[in-house]
């Protein structure tokens, strides 16, 4: 009989006698000499929860695949029956994998037979068993964690962030000597707006190459400001919170997308349809070579998938020339635009003021027994997040405004002229929130 060895450990059953790979492989390989079995394949997950489905399972992933190729198995064979599965339901879907390409299974150490309603139902509670303990498990391992979180204790330590090492002693985690890579990334971000941009500033200063999403990441780990689940003094933090927030508005509103032709368009990320709403493209306007090829911009909505009516082309140059012609009048304006009126918006996002408020109702109800504690601390510092988050947030316009002011008012409009490529890009980021188009009508907002 032509026989397929399963084996698997999930991480906490490694060290336990009986159940390690090495002692699955020697019992099921004794078991088809045995037999007399042809073995046609050994399939090992070593760390691996019964309670994932095939597909997160690389090895079984890969048996399955082996039946769909064509490979001819009779049995697939384990020492017991949670070794296969610690869950009822990828248990029959498993096996209507195996049901199809007539393949039986076996558990060596265990007597199962499923022609039988009375064997189907042994098999059923037996899984459920092994459900049961997986998922009790589970709960030991939450709670503990949970524990070690509170007191600050790290949990991985063999999956830190960069910047990050295990100290052994104090079973906690600390900055190490690259946490001024860190802090240089959230820096030169904030600075451009560009995850691009930083992934080659810190590739070209330190030497240290990331891969766009793992950089993407970076800036989104709170672990940086020492924060960790429900521990918001679980670590020393690398980066300051402020600059922290500040990263994050910028990465909501107004992130560059790659360009792979390396086309430096001075709005990315700022300009937008007046129609549909969506960001609006950087394009090339290319005119068989000669002098009048440029930069623009267009709806994608109108011209990918025709849901916006919006189909005209904006040379850069133009939006450009409007830009420095009308924003000198707007930034010596007290009542400079500071916010975006965005209609789509299913809900308006909360000022300061009605923080204010929530925070006040919220005492009074603590204050009156209607909340107890612990639902009040909880509220209380969720509103206090968010209450630095609109502050951060109203600082960052007010130094973009100055930022125009000093520019504009100051007459620099020589040293603009000077500027690179990349450089006016970075400068309109700086000032600028958002750009509208409309059928020739361009908004912007500081």
């Amino acid at each position: 009989m032509r026989v397929a060895l399963y084996c698997r450990v999930s991480t906490d059953e490694q060290a336990r006698h009986g159940q390690s790979i090495e002692a699955q492989l020697f019992h099921l390989r004794e078991w088809a000499a045995k037999n007399g079995h042809t073995v046609v394949g050994e399939y090992v997950d070593a760390g691996i929860s019964g309670k994932k489905p095939p597909a997160k399972r690389p090895e079984l992933a890969r048996f399955f695949q082996s039946l769909r190729d064509g490979v001819k198995v009779d049995l697939l064979a384990f020492c017991k029956l949670d070794r296969f599965f610690r869950s009822v339901k990828l248990y029959y879907q498993a096996v209507d994998v195996l049901d199809k390409y007539n393949v039986a299974w076996q558990a060596i150490h265990e007597d199962y037979e499923t022609l039988t309603a009375g064997g189907r139902m042994k098999v059923n509670i037996m899984l459920s068993v092994a459900e049961n303990e997986a998922d009790r498990t589970a709960e030991r391992i939450k709670v503990v964690f949970e524990r070690k979180i509170a007191n600050g204790e790290c949990v991985n330590p063999h999956g830190l962030p960069i910047g990050y090492s295990y100290d052994r002693a104090s079973k906690r985690i600390v900055a190490n000597a690259d946490a001024d890579i860190v802090r240089a990334a959230f820096e030169h971000y904030a600075k451009t707006g560009s995850v691009r941009d930083t992934l080659y500033y810190i590739g070209d200063k330190y030497g240290k190459h990331l891969i766009y999403k793992s950089l993407a990441l970076l800036l989104h780990n709170r672990l940086y400001i020492g924060e960790y689940r429900d521990n918001l003094d679980y670590c020393e933090p690398i980066v300051d919170k402020s600059l922290f927030d500040r990263v994050q508005i910028c990465l909501e509103s107004r992130s560059i997308r790659h360009n792979p032709t390396a086309r430096v368009y001075f709005f990315s990320g700022l300009i937008y349809c007046g129609v549909c709403g969506r960001r609006m493209v950087g394009v090339y306007h290319n005119n068989n070579g000669n002098s009048t090829d440029y930069n623009g911009y267009r709806c994608q909505r109108a011209y990918q998938s025709h849901l916006c009516a919006h189909r005209k082309f904006y040379s850069e140059r133009k939006i450009e020339a409007y830009l420095l012609e009308h924003i000198k009048q707007e930034a010596g304006s007290v009542s400079a635009k500071t916010e975006i009126s965005r209609a789509k918006k299913k809900k308006k996002a909360p000022n300061m003021a009605e923080i204010k408020g929530r925070l006040s109702r919220l005492k009074d109800l603590y204050v009156d027994g209607l909340i107890d504690k612990d639902e009040y601390l909880r509220d209380r510092e969720k509103l206090t997040e968010l209450l630095d988050c609109v502050d951060a947030k109203s600082d960052q316009q007010k130094k973009r405004i100055e930022k125009v002011r000093e520019i504009f008012l100051g007459c620099l409009e020589e040293e603009y002229s000077a500027l690179g490529r990349a450089e006016k890009r970075d400068f309109w980021r700086a000032i600028l929130t958002r750009i509208e188009i409309t059928d020739g009508d361009i908004r912007f907002y500081f």
